[in-house]
């Protein structure tokens, strides 16, 4: 008589079976145990996490508001505290384009022959042995050519935003804030 083979469904059931035969009752009390462990730590992270940020927003609000529009109303740029802590106020800059300004901001940046700041980025996959080296405009022109689907996108580094509005406005140049969603603040530096 032959063997009777078993469809890998069947066996797979089997080797299931033979598994929960094998687990023991204790074994199912640590792996709950140890599930509700986790839970716990889980709802404690979050609850941590939670705090962290409660704290993080009431930091950000003494640093650039309070402490800063008390320092300039007692006329004050700089204080020593008894603890012997030093206290400055810094100016910090903010600027982000939206996408709805990107188009009038890179056109303004050209205008004053900054648009080098603007970087362009172009995403595309090729094929074992196709790729190629060449410039941005005969790349992008290339893959419409072939047929190639590509994502180009162009912007400024934030950090770059940052240092560009920070020189203009420190230097006195003009520079259309809203359009590069400029924010001047000030921040608590404490050593």
């Amino acid at each position: 008589m032959g063997k009777i083979v078993k469809s890998p469904a069947q066996q797979f059931e089997e080797i299931a079976e033979e598994q929960k035969a094998g687990i023991e009752y204790a074994d199912l009390g640590d792996l709950s145990e140890a599930v509700a462990d986790m839970q716990m730590h889980i709802e404690k992270a979050t609850d941590l996490q939670k705090l962290l940020d409660e704290h993080n927003d009431c930091i950000r609000q003494l640093s650039e508001k309070s402490i800063p529009e008390l320092m300039q109303a007692l006329g004050l740029e700089k204080v020593i505290t008894v603890e012997g802590h030093s206290v400055t106020i810094k100016p910090f800059y903010s600027a982000k384009i939206s996408e709805e300004n990107k188009i009038e901001a890179f056109d303004w940046l050209k205008e004053q022959g900054d648009d080098s700041i603007i970087k362009s980025k172009v995403d595309c996959s090729f094929g074992k042995g196709e790729e190629e080296t060449v410039q941005e405009e005969e790349l992008v022109g290339w893959l419409v050519d072939n047929g190639y689907a590509y994502n180009q996108k162009r912007g400024v580094h934030p950090q770059t935003l940052k240092a560009y509005v920070r020189g203009r406005i420190e230097g006195g140049e003009e520079l259309p804030r809203d359009l590069f969603g400029v924010y001047i603040g000030h921040k608590t530096e404490i050593k």
